[in-house]
């Protein structure tokens, strides 16, 4: 899963990364929030929230404000494998002309299949 598919630097200045899972088996949701996390080399900034939903495969990315940052192409979706994967429209390898701010994004790879253990 690519959030922003760029280097970023959470040791860098005051940004945080968190996780959580909420709810219970089988609804489960893995959270993860970037506030104010920069990119490499640079004082732009990252904050935006990703859930993983457990039954569903559901990928929602939650972008608050991703700066734009002439130096850092970003990519928001799924790869499968080295050459296989699905990206949200418009942001795929794609340096940002303006930010990105309050905005959502729901993907739901059709790639993924169950894997059940032995």
């Amino acid at each position: 899963v690519s959030f922003v598919g760029s280097d970023l630097e959470p040791n860098a200045g005051s940004g945080t990364i968190r996780y959580q899972t909420i709810g219970t088996a089988p609804n489960r949701k893995f959270v993860i929030d970037f506030t104010n996390v920069p990119f490499y080399a640079s004082t732009n900034t990252v904050t935006m929230q990703v859930v993983l939903n457990e039954t569903t495969s559901l990928i929602e990315f939650h972008s608050n404000n991703i700066q734009a940052d002439p130096f850092s192409n970003i990519t928001q979706g799924v790869q499968l494998d080295g050459t296989n994967g699905v990206a949200v429209g418009g942001r795929n390898n794609v340096t940002l002309a303006s930010a990105i701010a309050n905005d959502g994004v729901m993907v739901k790879p059709q790639f993924l299949k169950e894997v059940k253990a032995p």
